[in-house]
């Protein structure tokens, strides 16, 4: 297995791409490094996805969702396996950054995130879904109400609260976007270091990355429109855009200062 270590990203920093259609570079060269390597994202994209959806359809049959206790019940094993999948994810990038870096990388790669701190990552994905949940909380409220008492003015609150509370969800979920691409290449790093260090990359580039995962729009519909089946050519492009976006972000002059301290901090990990 071949896990990407801090000194790539040595060989790496080189001046960024330009900002002009930056966007599209990065799509252009995710097609490009992509080109060869469908059936291996595809592989990956789709074994995870059967495995997960075995476990979701066993679960929906031990839960008796006709009862309350049995709507919290299959809350709490969809929590579990939402967690489960976020260490597929982090896996699953190994796949992308190999793929980047033109090293070797099979399907079955998608594993690797139970090997790779699934820990730090599992850490990382509570602490996004909390903050997203806290700032979505009044809206979800105001809408539980609406549905128990059917008070028609507190469903005008739940849609009133929920803009901002969607916005600053948003918000925070670019923030926090970079956060198992650092993970994967900083696993000295602790949880704490590793959000702080995503929040600081994406200083100035949350509209740009906002941007970017907009512009797939399309292609989303499209997928939709095929029965799903353009999807399983979409997530891979989508997700290898998104891993050279990160690539691209750490090559970029105004985040050198700040990513030769992590780097010589982590090489001095690696050489003690």
């Amino acid at each position: 297995m071949q896990v990407p270590k801090a000194p790539a990203l040595i060989i790496v920093r080189e001046q960024g791409l330009m900002k002009e259609n930056r966007t599209a570079e990065l799509k252009r060269i995710a097609r490009g490094k992509m080109l060869d390597k469908y059936g291996t994202a595809i592989g990956a994209y789709l074994l995870q996805a059967v495995i997960m959806g075995i476990v979701q359809y066993i679960a929906l049959q031990v839960s008796d969702t006709t009862t309350v206790m049995g709507m919290i019940v299959y809350t709490l094993i969809s929590l579990i396996i939402e967690l489960i999948m976020v260490v597929f994810a982090v896996g699953e990038l190994t796949i992308y950054f190999n793929i980047s870096r033109g090293a070797e990388a099979k399907a079955t790669d998608v594993f690797n995130g139970f090997k790779l701190h699934p820990d730090k990552a599992i850490t990382v994905a509570v602490l996004v879904l909390v903050r997203s949940y806290v700032l979505l909380l009044p809206a979800i409220i105001a809408y539980v109400y609406f549905v128990l008492s059917g008070n028609n003015r507190a469903l005008i609150v739940a849609i009133v609260v929920a803009v901002p509370g969607i916005i600053r969800a948003a918000y925070v979920l670019c923030e926090l976007s970079q956060c198992y691409y650092i993970l994967l290449d900083y696993p000295r790093l602790t949880v704490s270091e590793i959000v702080s260090t995503s929040k600081d990359m994406m200083k100035g580039h949350i509209g740009e990355y906002f941007g970017m995962v907009c512009s797939f729009i399309p292609l989303f519909l499209v997928g939709i429109l095929s029965l799903g089946f353009g999807m399983v050519l979409l997530y891979p492009y989508m997700r290898m855009t998104m891993t050279e976006f990160y690539l691209d972000l750490v090559r970029r002059p105004e985040k050198g200062a700040n990513f030769d301290a992590v780097i010589d901090d982590e090489i001095n990990c690696i050489n003690n």
